[in-house]
């Protein structure tokens, strides 16, 4: 063993008579690893369930100075973390939290590896000490270790030697939590209140419970539970029975119970005490498949009364009879058995005629049963005949247009939350008849039925069905012009049409072809001649600087033209319209000009006697030295009347060709 020894010591690096040979650099390399897995599943429109389980590993190692570091220390651990959870939303602004979960944490410390390699007979110690090295702990068959200062062990309950005890026993750490809140969104804001409870303690123990439920209804039952924790310090059994109340909801389920029974207590090297236990709680259980639920958490407030007078002095009262209470948080899986079977779900559809003539209306019902009652159903309606129109346990047909014959109408119910034994359907028939054909009634006026050539008619059709079918109206025609219909109206183009009548036609047909057909008139007349129209017949000149109203012998010729013109019609009138250069200053020129003309031809010196009454007089603005002479025949009008202006012949008098002299004034008489 001192060879082993010797041979696993490195060469000294420093000359240290009071301290340690040997300097070195100590690495401590560290890993982790986690693994995490998670399951979502969604069994309502409400309700989410989530189950999530991570699995971490750590370790530390830390090397030494010996030969391949023999001596290397190594510090595993390992940490469990499963959780479920389940989130129900009540409504648009509230919902509920609720999430079940724990931690197993376990710590091993200072596992040298590289003593694996010998075991105390391969150093000359006596075989026994194999076995005696395998006796503490089958695992660990390795290197003794050298304990210089203290080589006893004096831990209570361990053996004395430390031969073979390089490993410490591994120490468990456990945690349960229960949490749950509500969150209520308001506007903006958002309200989130709830609780915690967390329990944790150090222990190497396990534990469990199986329970069973015998249900008299949906809401009673009578439970029986088996429970026990065992845990290196002692262990602790029940078997308890109580009644239990049960909340039923959609996929999800609430219960309370209480139950009286046995409790046994066991603690390590004394007699076992059984004792009178109780249990107080309740939970939740998710609906996975009719016959299995999952225990999302069931939290219990346990106790149990025992004696231990036999083997506890009377002075520890507490001891001799102590009462075991606490909380035990629970999970798991709920088995369904028996129960009445579940039965199909159903539907009877129904129709209120059962014959209607065609485009009478069909109404059809359908009563579902054996759904579930919570839930809303769906309803889908078709038909072989007619349009459907449903909506929930209702539907209309509409038979407009369906030929007779016998039709079906199917109604499909379903449950769309259930997963199945969800959908039923059901048909309900009805006969349509057809009523006796009679053709459609057809008539047609035009407006206007008298328009000139080139004018434009409205014809308009009234078209109408005995049997009250659709009807249709088309194939318009016309014996004259050219017509253009679209549905009831049209329009007939009389341009390059012949005086006379002409024949519009137009056909009306019902949704059966039958067909009916009418025509209508129109008279084309030919336009009447065009109303008289007002001319300038001839001007007259002014070249007479000194006499610039003069009608000179030029201007009396032109003005003898337009006397001839007026005899000839009695009825035409003159407008004359007087006009001045704007370099000539003399007033009321223009009007002169205009009352001189008059004054020629109403009594000129050619005699034209022209009646005054027929002749008006104006001004214009031309800005010429003239006189313009208009013919206005009977219903014609003057086209300058905007643009001239009357003259006040009241004040503007006719200047004489030939004045008379002024006479002279007689000479005084001469003083006699």
């Amino acid at each position: 063993m001192v060879k082993l020894y010797n041979s696993l010591m490195p060469v000294p690096t420093q000359n240290n008579p009071t301290g340690s040979n040997f300097a070195f650099t100590q690495i401590t390399p560290q890993t982790y690893r986690d693994y995490t897995a998670r399951i979502d599943y969604k069994f309502s429109s409400k309700d989410n369930l989530f189950v999530r389980y991570t699995r971490a590993n750590y370790t530390k190692g830390q090397n030494d100075y010996t030969v391949g570091s023999v001596g290397e220390q190594e510090g595993p651990r390992w940490v469990d973390v499963p959780a479920i959870g389940w989130d129900h939303v009540f409504n648009e602004h509230t919902s509920l939290d609720v999430t079940f979960g724990g931690t197993n944490y376990k710590t091993h410390c200072c596992y040298y590896p590289g003593y694996d390699k010998y075991k105390p007979s391969d150093l000359g110690l006596p075989s026994y000490t194999d076995q005696y090295a395998q006796g503490i702990n089958p695992a660990l068959l390795e290197l003794p270790v050298l304990q210089i200062a203290n080589y006893e062990n004096t831990n209570p309950g361990e053996p004395a030697s430390s031969i073979g005890q390089t490993d410490n026993v591994p120490s468990t750490f456990r945690s349960f939590a229960i949490r749950g809140s509500v969150t209520r969104v308001q506007g903006r804001h958002t309200i989130q209140t709830g609780a915690e409870y967390r329990w944790q303690n150090a222990s190497t123990g396990i534990g469990g419970n199986v329970s069973g439920t015998y249900n008299f209804d949906k809401w009673w039952g009578l439970s029986l539970d088996v429970s026990g924790n065992f845990q290196d310090k002692a262990a602790e059994s029940s078997i308890s029975v109580g009644p239990r109340l049960m909340w039923r909801g959609e996929g999800v389920n609430f219960f309370a119970h209480t139950m009286l029974g046995l409790n046994r207590l066991s603690p390590k090297d004394v007699p076992s005490s059984n004792g009178v236990g109780a249990v107080l709680g309740g939970g939740m259980d998710v609906k996975l498949t009719r016959a299995v639920s999952l225990r999302l958490f069931e939290a219990d407030y346990v106790l149990g009364r025992h004696n231990f007078a036999s083997v506890v002095s009377p002075v520890d009262g507490r001891l001799r009879r102590p009462v075991l209470n606490g909380a035990a948080l629970r999970t798991g899986l709920v088995f369904n058995f028996g129960g009445a079977p579940e039965l199909p779900v159903a539907a009877a559809c129904s129709v209120d005629h059962p014959e209607v003539m065609v485009g009478e209306p069909v109404h059809a019902t359908v009563a579902a049963s054996n759904f579930n009652p919570k839930h809303t159903l769906t309803y889908t309606w078709a038909s072989n005949g007619g349009k459907v129109d449903g909506k929930d346990t209702g539907a209309t047909i509409d038979t407009n247009g369906v030929g007779g014959g016998s039709y079906t109408v199917t109604a499909t119910v379903t449950d769309p939350k259930a997963k199945k034994n969800n959908t039923a359907s059901c048909t309900a028939n009805f006969t349509v008849k057809e009523p006796p054909k009679n053709p459609p009634q057809i008539s047609c006026s035009a407006s206007p039925s008298t328009l000139q050539t080139g004018a434009s008619a409205t014809i308009t059709c009234t078209c109408t069905s005995p049997d009250n079918v659709p009807v249709t109206v088309g194939g318009w025609t016309s014996s004259g012009g050219s017509i253009s219909g679209n549905g009831n109206t049209a329009t007939l183009d009389t341009t390059g049409a012949s005086a006379g009548p002409i024949s519009i036609n137009a056909t009306c047909t019902d949704s059966r072809g039958l067909t009916a057909s009418t025509s209508s008139s129109v008279t084309v007349e030919n336009p009447p001649p065009p109303p008289p129209q007002a001319s300038k017949l001839n001007e007259c000149q002014y070249p007479n600087e000194k006499k610039p109203w003069r009608v000179d012998n030029t201007c009396k010729a032109a003005l003898d033209d337009v006397a001839l013109k007026l005899q000839q019609d009695s009825e035409s009138k003159l407008v004359v319209v007087g006009n001045a250069d704007p370099k000539e200053k003399r007033k009321n020129l223009a009007a002169e000009r205009a009352v001189d003309v008059k004054a020629y031809i109403s009594g000129g010196e050619a005699k034209q006697n022209i009646d005054p009454s027929r002749i008006e007089t104006r001004t214009g603005n031309a800005g010429t030295a003239t006189s313009e002479h208009w013919i206005i025949p009977a219903g014609a009008t003057f086209p300058g009347a905007d643009t001239t202006t009357p003259v006040d012949e009241a004040k503007v008098k006719a200047i004489p060709d030939h004045p008379k002299p002024v006479a002279k004034k007689k000479a005084a008489k001469k003083a006699e």
